[in-house]
């Protein structure tokens, strides 16, 4: 746990009045979370929340409160809904403890991942490797509420050896309220199960905290360990402003005769946009692709990130090693072009080219040139970049929000 102190410590000072008020605030959770400890554990419940809005430093302070509660006996698993929020975490968990997903102390557990733990003495096979992985023999693990729950769920031989590594572990759930409806007495049956027969502790992180540990009757009412007391803040320092466009408000008159804008139209108004920084998000990945080569020719030849991507591909074995220097050598690729660029995300990118190109995008977004991001959904949860303007698709309610 000291080692988040340490990384809070050195973090730069707030550059305005503005910001130091945020620092304060994030301190003020993360102490109470910790000092509201001693209490959850002599609680009669090993269920807790902590319910913060996004950007107030929940991933670190639950790391703390899940380290400061877990045993020598025990592990940290931190399980998320969305391997693309996955990334932005390991990141975090990477420079915080200096530690790489194959080594002995943190894995990486999802479908798309190069999941495997290496010990320190190297000396067994590649085999094993994958096994101590499989297993969550590392003191932490970040993985997805499918890898969790599913594990649950009638195991397969596969799925069922990581069971044992949830004796005594402290479960983060992060976004809870992103678990299906329908999952909702399977999960609290699941949690329940972990609680009594593995003495399992569970925490529920959420900026919307959904009734789920309440709602139904497998399990006690939680122990918040700190309560959402940020409104006030938040509604005097608005971060966004909403403007309706007028397809959607058509369609919210008169929704069978409403036309939503074509692809063609829409990349003309993002074309004319004179921000420096948008983004754009769509519901489908064939819209978004779409959409993307038709603003790159609505933009005159816009310079396309992705594309210059491939083409440093080709001079690389492998990018694993060498994320950080493409992102740098992507940056500077663009900037020789002297045009507007353009990137593409969606989930039909591997995890290692969307961390590569979250990293060129933040460097992009401190630079003047004029930057256009096309993507699906993945960016929307939990990917912290900050754009001037955003577009956004018309969707259900817990998207746009």
């Amino acid at each position: 746990p000291d080692a988040i102190d340490g990384h809070i410590d050195q973090l730069p000072p707030a550059s305005g009045p503005l910001h130091r008020e945020l620092n304060r605030r994030r301190e003020s959770a993360r102490q109470t979370v910790l000092n509201n400890l001693p209490e959850f554990r002599a609680a009669s419940t090993n269920i807790g929340t902590i319910t913060l809005p996004t950007g107030f430093g929940k991933t670190l302070t639950g790391l703390q409160a899940a380290l400061n509660l877990v045993g020598s006996k025990g592990r940290v698993i931190y399980a998320l809904p969305y391997t693309s929020i996955i990334d932005q975490v390991d990141e975090v968990i990477r420079d915080v403890f200096d530690v790489a997903p194959a080594g002995p102390e943190y894995t990486i557990h999802h479908h798309l991942a190069e999941t495997r733990s290496i010990p320190s003495d190297a000396r067994t096979n590649p085999d094993a490797w994958n096994l101590l992985a499989q297993t969550w023999q590392a003191p932490l693990t970040l993985t997805t509420f499918v890898q969790l729950f599913e594990s649950l769920a009638g195991p397969t031989n596969r799925q069922s050896i990581k069971i044992p590594a949830l004796e005594d572990a402290v479960i983060l759930l992060d976004e809870p309220q992103a678990l299906p409806k329908k999952w909702w007495r399977f999960v609290t049956w699941s949690i329940k199960f972990l609680v009594d027969e593995f003495d399992a502790t569970i925490i529920f992180m959420t900026a919307t905290q959904p009734q789920l540990p309440e709602q139904l009757p497998y399990n006690e009412d939680p122990c918040p360990l700190v309560e959402n007391t940020q409104i006030d803040f938040l509604s005097e320092n608005p971060r966004i402003e909403y403007q309706l466009d007028n397809s959607v408000l058509q369609y919210i008159d008169s929704p069978r005769r409403a036309s939503p804008r074509s692809l063609n139209n829409a990349a003309s108004l993002l074309a004319a946009d004179e921000a420096t920084s948008i983004l754009t998000v769509g519901n489908t990945i064939q819209n978004v692709v779409e959409l993307a080569d038709r603003l790159r020719t609505k933009l005159d030849g816009a310079v396309s990130l992705n594309n210059l991507l491939e083409d440093l591909y080709q001079q690389e074995m492998s990018a694993e090693a060498f994320t950080d220097r493409l992102s740098k050598q992507l940056v500077e690729n663009a900037r020789k072009q002297d045009k507007p660029v353009v990137a593409l995300l969606t989930s039909r990118l591997r995890p290692l080219d969307r961390i590569i190109l979250l990293k060129s995008i933040r460097r992009l977004l401190s630079s003047e040139i004029p930057l256009h991001v096309v993507s699906t959904q993945l960016i929307e949860a939990g990917v912290d970049v900050s754009f001037e303007k955003l577009y956004r698709d018309l969707a259900p309610l817990p998207s746009l929000i």
